[in-house]
């Protein structure tokens, strides 16, 4: 059976969401579980992850009730509609200021050098990436602006209702306006005027850092004369280009699609129809940042990654301890008290291997992926644990 177009957006919008939830999720729980690399920039993405979990949740939510009460579910139940849209609103905005100001910390702490002002600016962040997406999503709730909306915009989600009102302040206005405006104005305020400012802020901030690496590492060369400092100075060159490009890659489609639509209703008055290629791609990127962090920030970055091998071999072990504990024969009574021989595949006159004995006590030890420990490093230099240098093991 052939899917239905909005069947199959819905189904990308599902996994990409689930695949967001467990990256967002890893982060979170990888920032409580160990000491070790609650840093700042930690704390700071922990912040975004949780932004991005409540959106999967939001976006996810609604594509798995049109899958399976059908696609006009949410048209026909208005209340779980402009909920779903105060969630995935609120998230979305705070997600675009959550990641402005990871990349204004980095500025701060690598650019202009000052480790102690970038963590005293946490609270501003806190208040700015909260206040502002709560005082957005209250005034769009309160000027019914949120709700049933086309999928011109969206992947099928609720986002702006297609008739919302001007905003109190506003409604009085003497300026020129004309039919779609307030929607216009909504669309802009309540999300893609955030996406399109942090976008450029990005892009500024992480062309400016990556800037200042590299002149550092020109200029100090003979701090990077041992493999594992250069590899990591190559290693934090990498990451301030990937992280714009991966946001950009992420956000272009709904930009897109947004601006579209807005040319269309403008010159023929009338609703466009979806251009599915970008339907499709804006699926994946409005949802799958929190899964895209993980890569970034946990996968590839070589001191959580062992964290995170180690925890899974843990888990592995344990478990498999257990499952011999419950299968495990009862020793022979015509052994001596104590005495228990372990099954083996070798013959009973051949030696035990040594190599074997050696593989099963380091078959889970934490993995060495060349990691300078955060207070000296194996190029002699003594770094902060909060320090985003490039000698460290885990600056981002």
């Amino acid at each position: 059976m052939v899917l239905d177009v909005k069947d199959s957006v819905n189904a990308v919008v599902v996994t990409s969401s689930i695949l967001s939830l467990f990256g967002s999720a890893t982060i979170i729980v990888s920032y409580a579980l160990w000491p070790r690399i609650r840093t700042t920039s930690r704390f700071i993405l922990a912040c975004l992850s949780f932004a991005d979990y409540a959106s999967a949740v939001g976006y996810g939510a609604s594509a798995m009730a049109a899958l399976y009460y059908g696609p006009h579910f949410m048209l026909d139940n208005p209340f779980s509609c402009r909920f779903q849209s105060i969630v995935t609103t609120w998230s979305s905005m705070a997600t675009f200021c959550w990641t402005v100001a990871l990349a204004v910390y980095l500025h701060i702490t690598i650019v202009r050098d000052n480790i102690e002002l970038g963590k005293r600016l946490v609270p501003v962040y806190a208040a700015v990436c909260l206040g502002i997406p709560t005082a957005v999503t209250v005034g769009a709730l309160l000027s019914g602006a949120l709700g049933y909306s086309l999928p011109v915009t969206t992947s099928g989600w609720c986002w702006i209702s297609e008739e919302p009102e001007w905003p109190v302040f506003q409604r009085n206005a003497s300026f020129w306006v004309r039919d779609g405006d307030a929607r216009l104005f909504w669309m802009l305020l309540a999300g893609k005027f955030w996406e399109i400012t942090s976008c450029i802020l990005i892009f500024i901030l992480y062309f400016l850092i990556r800037r200042h690496l590299r002149r550092q590492t020109r200029t100090n060369g003979r701090q990077f004369l041992t493999t594992t400092s250069r590899s990591i100075a190559q290693s934090a060159d990498r990451k301030m280009l990937v992280i714009p490009v991966a946001f950009l890659l992420l956000r272009v489609w709904g930009t897109t699609r947004f601006i579209i639509d807005t040319v269309h209703i403008r010159l023929h008055n009338d609703v466009p129809n979806p251009y599915y290629p970008l339907l499709y791609l804006q699926a994946v990127g409005d949802t799958g940042q929190g899964f895209v962090n993980f890569i970034i920030f946990c996968w590839k970055t070589d001191s959580v990654q062992s964290l995170l091998v180690m925890a899974c071999c843990w888990c592995f072990r344990h478990r498999r301890r257990h499952k011999h504990k419950d299968t495990a024969p009862l020793p022979s009574r015509s052994l001596p008290s104590g005495l228990q021989v372990e099954p083996t595949d070798q013959h009973p006159s051949q030696p035990v291997s040594s190599t074997r004995i050696e593989r099963s006590s380091t078959a889970c030890q934490p993995l060495s992926y060349g990691a300078v420990d955060s207070s000296s490093g194996k190029d002699g230099l003594t770094h902060s644990r909060d320090t985003p240098d490039m000698a460290t093991d885990d600056p981002y």
